[in-house]
């Protein structure tokens, strides 16, 4: 792993009511997630039900940016005990390049 890729999630881990990757069998309260849209750009947002907001994004009404870029698909998604460690992330993310996007979602192209 890239040196400041390791860096950066060890101090999201450390400052953020600790993230832990969704697995399925964890009831969250609060999730983190990355979308991918039809055009290949990354979309990255915060819910309390990931199914439902999948779902509303999907029918066009979850974000103007993901609205005219539909399909769009979960690419991974982290749980947070709390709203604002979940809000918090998101934020990290969206300030991340691509590349370390693409590294943090563990794709090998950037």
């Amino acid at each position: 792993m890239a040196p400041v890729l390791h860096f950066l999630i060890e101090r999201l881990t450390l400052c953020l009511d600790v993230g832990k990757e969704s697995t399925g069998t964890m009831q969250a309260l609060f999730y983190t997630y990355i979308l991918e849209c039809a055009d290949k750009t990354y979309y990255t947002g915060w819910t309390n039900d990931l199914d439902k907001r999948l779902s509303v994004h999907n029918q066009g009404k979850g974000s103007k940016y993901t609205r005219a870029r539909l399909p769009v698909k979960l690419v991974k998604s982290w749980s947070f005990d709390t709203k604002s460690g979940a809000m918090k992330f998101e934020h990290e993310i969206k300030s991340m390049s691509r590349k370390d996007k693409l590294a943090l979602c563990g794709e090998r192209n950037a």
